[in-house]
């Protein structure tokens, strides 16, 4: 993580916090990352995707800028035709749709506004 402690060997609060924050992410949404497997798209701009072991389930993790948009969209990693989107950390069912290569994913109203992140899950890509 690239911590280093301060000359009396503690660890500086300003980083004790952020590791903290990525804790309580991970702890919502680390099935993203946890034993899965990177696809053969793995990347398109801000969103990153990984897989369950056995490729059936398809994950999103998309940093967000300085606010939490409306949508998020990205290229590739497509949902099966007739699958859900899901918010990791709830299991919310979102909107999708997907035009050629491009999917988009409304966020829910009420979701936090301070998030760096959000993952997203859904069944085989086409």
């Amino acid at each position: 993580m690239g911590v280093g402690p301060k000359a009396d060997g503690t660890i500086p609060q300003d980083a004790i916090t952020r590791l903290e924050d990525i804790g309580k992410w991970l702890n919502v949404n680390g099935k993203a990352i946890y034993n899965t497997r990177i696809t053969k798209e793995y990347h398109d701009g801000d969103t990153w995707f990984t897989q369950s072991k056995d490729g059936k389930i398809k994950y999103a993790l998309t940093c967000l800028k300085d606010k939490t948009p409306e949508y998020v969209v990205w290229n590739g990693n497509i949902p099966a035709k007739g699958s859900s989107v899901e918010l990791v950390q709830t299991g919310q069912k979102l909107k999708w749709e997907n035009k050629g290569t491009t999917v988009k994913v409304w966020l829910p109203k009420n979701i936090r506004k301070d998030l760096p992140a959000l993952a997203f899950s859904f069944k085989g890509a086409l």
